[in-house]
């Protein structure tokens, strides 16, 4: 894996290199002219083969920059391909110096991008699921409850018989829903049994 517990990215490192990739390499034009897929694809493309990890590190301050790390005094003879990646938040602190498997990173970030930007990725149903596996237990659950969604999504449906609230008119001297009184709603749901999957 590349998540922090082995060495990669946690979702902070994360966070700092799709901000660092958004003010240093993508256009800023109308937010509805963006194409969020090419944006996620220059992404991998530059941390997976362009970004020079031995001479360069990361900073996000001040409209973002790639600063010199033997000028920082953050470069690593024994790990020259290490990440350095400025923390905002104080400056004088390197957040990749835990960062040990950015071979492994790199990897990833390649294969995702060679995966999505194959002739085949574009005839594929769900482009990401070329790269994300998700548990078929989970994705037959997802299509019972958006079948069911759809099927049964009427006000007075059978399918809300496990919903129970009382109701209470008030008047103008009642103390406002918002309050700790029994005018609240009580709900009581108790999920449907979901199907086993089909063979």
């Amino acid at each position: 894996g590349i998540n922090a517990e082995y060495g990669g990215l946690s979702s902070y490192h994360t966070t700092l290199l799709v901000v660092n990739h958004l003010q240093l390499n993508e256009e800023q034009g109308k937010e509805e002219e963006r194409d969020l897929g090419k944006i996620f694809l220059n992404f991998l493309e530059f941390y997976g083969f362009r970004f020079d990890y031995q001479k360069q590190g990361i900073q996000v301050r001040d409209g973002g920059c790639y600063f010199d790390k033997a000028e920082k005094n953050w470069f690593n003879p024994s790990s020259p391909q290490a990440l350095c990646l400025e923390d905002p938040l104080n400056p004088g602190c390197d957040l990749g110096r835990r960062i040990f498997a950015i071979e492994s990173i790199r990897q990833h970030f390649q294969r995702a991008f060679l995966l999505l930007s194959s002739p085949s990725s574009s005839e594929s149903k769900c482009i990401l699921g070329q790269i994300v596996q998700a548990d078929p237990s989970i994705l037959h659950i997802r299509e019972w409850l958006k079948d069911k969604h759809f099927e049964e999504h009427k006000p007075n449906n059978n399918r809300y018989k496990h919903y129970s609230h009382s109701k209470k008119k008030r008047s103008r001297g009642d103390k406002p829903c918002n309050s700790a009184s029994k005018d609240k709603r009580h709900w009581n749901f108790m999920p449907p049994e979901v199907p086993a999957p089909q063979s």
